[in-house]
């Protein structure tokens, strides 16, 4: 039995239709702060309105805090990921439906924690080679 047969069988649709109403309200209204956890620190991404930041707002403003030293020549893989409330089951945030149902999940919750990882760094391309030369 879904989430909507629970609610429906102890309510009446008026009900239901005031409770959607106000749901709605509440998550349009709810403006979040993010937490992103990078390599034992917590950067803050202040007061964002969920209506109006996308997966490449989230990504660009946690590279800026995150990676700000980390030289652009590198070559990297990031994970960018949530969890859900009180649990520890992990959301990838690959997409902006991923970040939608983030939001969702923590519709009347102020923080949501973000953790964000390098999963694979190289040195830059060519560093090698260039290395080596300089060496002879």
């Amino acid at each position: 039995m879904d989430i909507e047969d629970k609610l429906s069988s102890r309510f009446c649709v008026h009900d239901l239709s005031i409770f959607y109403l106000l749901y709605q309200e509440m998550a349009t209204e709810m403006r979040h702060d993010i937490m992103v956890h990078y390599k034992g620190s917590i950067n803050h991404i202040l007061n964002i309105d969920p209506d109006k930041y996308n997966h490449m707002d989230l990504f660009a403003d946690s590279c800026e805090i995150a990676l700000s030293n980390v030289p652009a020549s590198h070559v990297i893989t990031l994970d960018l990921y949530g969890v859900v409330p009180r649990s520890e089951v992990r959301i990838e945030l690959k997409y902006d439906q991923d970040l939608l149902r983030m939001f969702g999940l923590y519709v009347g919750i102020k923080e949501i924690p973000i953790y964000f990882g390098v999963a694979h760094s190289s040195t830059p391309i060519g560093f090698e080679e260039t290395h080596e030369t300089n060496m002879h």
